[in-house]
């Protein structure tokens, strides 16, 4: 409790008084751009540049890893790509944990085999993100692209079963095939006996940001459906108050619906200071949105970490990302940003601590 004291006032202190962190509580680390999904949301898995050789060692992995621990880091977030696609990801994960922080990974469950999951447990991974679209088989493969339904429920059932000390989080994501259907698929989490729910939308920011609407238009929300989206986060939140599992706070639930307005919203965002980003070829950058518009810090091949942590580039951008109006609601920056607000702990302590005393 000392230390998650010490890590909110420093990034509070740091973010009023726009000054660089003594403290990243988390770093997020895409490891590959390599995937062997096909999800209609995302076109990550269509891109060339997903070079296998140009991505980070994992001896230039533990100098990150070393200078984040020096930040007091907590949890290194794992995504990708798909993460298992990495023949040396369990002795990243090993490394991590030998370094004293917690390794999370996010997979789409389609590698998950008796195999791996021993490897995983070995390697001391703490908690694993899976993607889960549908209680429906029908819905989370059209979503997916591809048969992985049955896949995805066997990984989650050999975790349980080998790895229950593996916290299990399923990732839902929010769109027009699911929308009406979220409280069977929270049955369906809670049959599955997961540790956590999320339901992050869809949107064409972060990863997603050169998606063509016109081929998802089935899939994507727009301004038609916010009355919709505000009734389904309201039942939702309501039908938690028996077994809370979700791990969305209620304040990002009901901002959902911003997405898909026609009015630009100014955030006040922590990017770059509760959180970072490292992409599979060492650049750093605060958040996906800044990647997206080319605003880089550098790379870890030219410089340390640590280094670029304190670089006047990145006083800059946390300036910047203070009052953003991009069109942006990502789990990864939005949902830390509203709990390092004052009134939602004020309303919501016990939450705002919920997920890291779980996962970390």
């Amino acid at each position: 409790m000392r230390k998650l004291i010490t890590i909110f006032m420093d990034n509070v202190v740091s973010y009023y008084f726009q000054c660089t962190p003594k403290k990243l509580p988390v770093l997020h680390y895409d490891i590959t751009e390599r995937c062997n999904a096909r999800c209609r949301i995302c076109n990550l898995w269509q891109k060339n540049a997903a070079l296998k050789e140009k991505e980070l060692t994992i001896n230039e992995i533990r100098e990150v890893v070393e200078d984040f621990r020096k930040l007091g880091g907590m949890i290194v977030s794992i995504g990708g790509g798909e993460p298992l696609i990495r023949e040396d990801i369990f002795d990243i994960i090993a490394m991590i944990n030998s370094c004293g922080l917690s390794a999370h990974m996010d997979t789409n469950a389609l590698l998950l085999n008796k195999s791996r999951v021993h490897n995983l447990k070995k390697a001391g991974l703490k908690a694993l993100s899976v993607s889960l679209d549908s209680h429906d088989p029908k819905v989370h493969n059209e979503i997916r692209g591809l048969n992985g339904f049955n896949s995805v429920i066997n990984g989650i059932t050999l975790i349980k079963e080998i790895a229950p000390e593996i916290k299990i989080i399923i990732n839902c994501v929010l769109n027009k095939k699911n929308i009406n259907n979220l409280i069977e698929m929270y049955d369906l989490s809670l049959r599955l006996k997961v540790s956590g729910l999320k339901f992050p939308p869809i949107h064409r920011m972060a990863k997603q940001n050169d998606l063509n609407l016109e081929e998802i238009k089935d899939l994507f929300f727009d301004d038609k459906d916010i009355d919709t989206i505000k009734m389904r986060m309201d039942e939702i939140i309501d039908y938690d108050r028996k077994y809370k599992i979700l791990l969305n706070s209620s304040p990002y639930l009901r901002g959902v619906h911003y997405l898909y307005s026609k009015k630009a919203i100014i955030q006040n965002c922590f990017a770059g200071i509760t959180t970072c980003l490292m992409m599979p070829y060492g650049e750093i950058t605060p958040c996906y949105n800044f990647y997206n518009v080319g605003v880089v810090i550098g790379n870890i091949r030219d410089k340390r970490f640590l280094e670029l942590w304190d670089s006047l580039i990145f006083k800059k951008a946390r300036k910047k990302s203070r009052k953003c109006s991009q069109f942006c609601w990502d789990l990864c920056t939005k949902e830390p940003s509203l709990r390092f607000n004052f009134g939602f702990l004020l309303k919501n302590l016990s939450f705002a601590l919920k997920e890291v005393n779980l996962f970390s």
